[in-house]
C-alpha cells in the first residue's frame, strides 16, 4: 500500500467550532492584480464610474450618483476577482434596464434600455475570465508547492516505523509512532494513550460536500478559525495549519490543539500531557512532526 502525504493545492478543535464552509467559498477573493480582459473590464468600470459621478455631482442627480456607485462596486469586485462581481453585474444590469424602461416611456429613447441589456450580457465574459484566472492561479499555486515540498517527509516518517491510520470512509490518514497505542472509536476519532487509561492524543477528520466540491474551501475554513483565535496560519507546501493558543484541561492533563488543512479535508489534532512538565515521548515526536503526520492514500 502506497501512502502519499499531501504537501498539495485548509474544524476546528472541538466540535463546537463546526460550521458550514459555504460562506467562505463565496467570499474568497484573489489579492493579485487581474490580467488581460479582466484588467480591462476593471479599469473600464472605474472610468465609467468616474465619468458618471462627475455629471451626477455637477447636475446634482441622485440617480446618476447611484449608477456611479454601482459601476465602482462592480469594478472593485472584478479587480479582486471575486464571484460577488457576477451578482453585482446582474443587479446593476437590472437597475439600468428598469431606468431604461422609464426613460423609454417618458421620452422614447432606447439608449439606457440597450445599455442595461449590454451590462447583463457582460455576465458571461466576466464569468469566463474569472474562472480562467482563478483556475490558472490555483494551478500555479499547486506547481509552486510541488516544487518546494513533496511527499518525502511522510515517507521519512514511515521509514522510521510510523504507522498510518486511515479514517473510516476516507482516504485521509494520520501517522503516529509505532510504539504509540492508538485506535479509532465508534465516532471515527483516532485516540491514543500513553498509559492505557488517559486520552493523550486525538485526531478528528472534518470534511463535507463543500470541501469535496472545491477542496480549496478547506483553507478558507481554517483561515476563519485562525482569525477567530488571533493566530496567523502557517503554509508548508500545500499544508496550512495553526496551533490554537487556547489551552483546555485540568490538573492531570492539558490539551493543545492543532488544526491542519489539506485540499478537501481538515484534521484537528489534540495532544495532552501533564501541565508544567515536558512532553513525554512519543507525544513530543508527534508534535514535532506536525503537519506531516497528515496525508492521503495514493
Amino acid at each position: 500500500m502506497a501512502v502519499r502525504f499531501e504537501v498539495d493545492d485548509q474544524i476546528p478543535p472541538p466540535r463546537e467550532f463546526q460550521r458550514s464552509a459555504k460562506s467562505h467559498h463565496l467570499r474568497r477573493i484573489n489579492m493579485k492584480t487581474p490580467r488581460g480582459w479582466l484588467l480591462i473590464y476593471s479599469l473600464l468600470g472605474f472610468a465609467v464610474s468616474a465619468g458618471i459621478a462627475y455629471h451626477a455631482i455637477r447636475d446634482q442627480n441622485m440617480v446618476n450618483l447611484l449608477l456611479s456607485a454601482g459601476f465602482l462596486l462592480l469594478a472593485i469586485l472584478l479587480w479582486y476577482q471575486t464571484r460577488w462581481a457576477l451578482l453585482a453585474n446582474s443587479l446593476l444590469g437590472l437597475f439600468v434596464i428598469l431606468l431604461g424602461v422609464y426613460v423609454y416611456w417618458d421620452v422614447g429613447r432606447l439608449g439606457m434600455l440597450i445599455g442595461g441589456g449590454c451590462i447583463l450580457a457582460s455576465y458571461w465574459p466576466f464569468r469566463e475570465e474569472l474562472e480562467k484566472q482563478t483556475d490558472a492561479e490555483r494551478t500555479h499555486h499547486r506547481d509552486d508547492d510541488a516544487s518546494s515540498h513533496g511527499p518525502g517527509l511522510c515517507i521519512a516518517l514511515l521509514r522510521d516505523g510510523w504507522k498510518p491510520y486511515r479514517f473510516p470512509h476516507s482516504n485521509v490518514v494520520v501517522a503516529v509512532p509505532h510504539d504509540f497505542v492508538a485506535a479509532f472509536d465508534d465516532d471515527g476519532v483516532l485516540l491514543g494513550t500513553l498509559d492505557g487509561r488517559s486520552q493523550n492524543f486525538s485526531a478528528t477528520l472534518h470534511a463535507n460536500e463543500e470541501f469535496h466540491a472545491d477542496p480549496a474551501v478547506a483553507y478558507d475554513f481554517l483561515d476563519d478559525l485562525a482569525e477567530k483565535s488571533n493566530v496567523e496560519p502557517t503554509d508548508k507546501g500545500t499544508y496550512r495549519y495553526f496551533k490554537d493558543p487556547n489551552l483546555t484541561g485540568d490538573e492531570q492533563l492539558q490539551y493543545t490543539f492543532y488544526v491542519i488543512a489539506i485540499p478537501g479535508s481538515v484534521v484537528v489534532v489534540s495532544i495532552a500531557s501533564t501541565p508544567g512538565r515536558e512532553r513525554p515521548d512519543p507525544l513530543a515526536r508527534i508534535e514535532n512532526a506536525i503537519p506531516d503526520i497528515v496525508g492521503e492514500l495514493a
